[in-house]
């Protein structure tokens, strides 16, 4: 049996135009600001023209919930949100090093590919492998490198391990990543929630909710 990829929902969108100017225009002069990658994670104050952040959330929350969370079937027995942030590499990038997104509430992480080179391998996933050449707390790892384009949209459990090598082009690789927490869900039965004080993520489970 072959690699089985961490992905767990797929599409390929396109931003709308205005929406894809506006995330380039941001973006553009910025990726060598920082030796490994330029992003937009825990920045405030940004300037997005007039509107485009709130398209932009807007976006994202209708694709989730009229079409991620229902083919993932999380729709109506979760109470869910989502934040993102914007990354931009280029082959003066130092890449993104080994790392995952998960803290506690996060479940789902995903990334959607703005602007990439045809046939260009830059984000993977890291498989143990007895004949890995990374390691990771001593223990070895290989990179498995998913086939993206521009617009693929991918999401995948927060707890996985991935990175990001640098093209080897000039062109700017923009991305929108991003995560997706669990404040309650339910199976029926039992309903699961979670409070958050940072640092700490605590999940409380009534398992006879609906007796």
């Amino acid at each position: 049996m072959g690699w089985c990829s961490p992905i767990l929902w797929h599409d390929n969108i396109n931003l709308p135009e205005d929406l894809f100017s506006s995330v380039c225009e941001l973006v553009s002069g910025k990726v060598n600001d920082k030796p490994e990658y330029y992003t937009t994670y825990g920045k405030r104050g940004l300037p997005w023209k007039t509107g485009d952040r709130e398209l932009l959330t807007k976006f994202y929350h209708d694709l989730f919930r009229d079409k991620m969370m229902p083919d993932l079937g999380l729709n109506h027995r979760s109470d869910w949100l989502f934040h993102y942030w914007i990354q931009a590499t280029n082959s003066k990038s130092k890449g993104h090093k080994p790392h995952s997104h998960f803290s506690g509430m996060e479940i789902i992480s995903w990334c959607h590919v703005i602007k990439t080179l045809p046939s260009q391998k830059c984000f993977h996933f890291y498989k143990n492998s007895d004949d890995g050449g990374i390691s990771i707390l001593n223990h070895t790892y290989e990179k498995q490198y998913p086939e993206i384009i521009s617009g693929d949209i991918n999401a995948w459990p927060s707890w996985s391990l991935h990175g990001v090598d640098p093209p080897n082009s000039d062109e700017e690789r923009i991305v929108i990543a991003g995560n997706i927490g669990i404040e309650s869900i339910t199976d029926g039965e039992s309903m699961m929630r979670s409070t958050f004080e940072d640092p700490i993520t605590t999940w409380k489970i009534d398992r006879n909710a609906f007796s």
